[in-house]
């Protein structure tokens, strides 16, 4: 006898005469024929996706040529001009702030809306079209955003 879905089916093809299982029971053996796949295909698609490749910005003059860009994420666009200026919106706020590169980090002050959201110098990354911040000098939170 196998199990398939919620009843018993017999090798011979034909249900036994208690063909209807316990709800406990039914829940049960659901659960051990959805997770153990369902595990399986996820680590499978784990394995396959490729690991992010992004690689540290840690020249100036590199990070001043990707900038030429707007960058770009959910409800937030922002321009970081050559000449140490920051502008943008954020959430319908509008964003405004300094920064300079200093030991190959960006280190920028922040307002967004009017609240002040500090100094921080932060590490650069790039993964083809995309730039990442990784704040606190490269060891806290990052962001993504996109070029274009």
């Amino acid at each position: 006898m196998k199990i398939a879905g919620f009843i018993i089916i017999d090798l011979s093809g034909r249900l036994p005469r208690n063909a209807c299982m316990p709800t406990m029971t039914k829940r049960k053996i659901m659960t051990r024929i959805l997770t153990k796949p369902a595990a399986l295909l996820l680590a499978i698609l784990l394995m396959a996706a490729p690991a992010a490749a992004f690689e540290r910005v840690t020249e100036q003059r590199e990070f001043t040529q990707l900038m030429q860009n707007s960058l770009k994420r959910f409800g937030i666009q922002l321009q970081v001009s050559a000449d140490g200026r920051i502008t943008g919106r954020g959430f319908g706020y509008p964003v405004t702030g300094d920064w300079q590169w200093q030991n190959g980090l960006f280190c920028r002050t922040l307002d967004w809306g009017g609240m002040d959201l500090g100094y921080n110098c932060q590490a650069v990354l790039r993964d083809g079209n995309r730039v990442r911040f990784v704040s606190d000098r490269g060891t806290g939170q990052h962001a993504d955003f996109r070029l274009e």
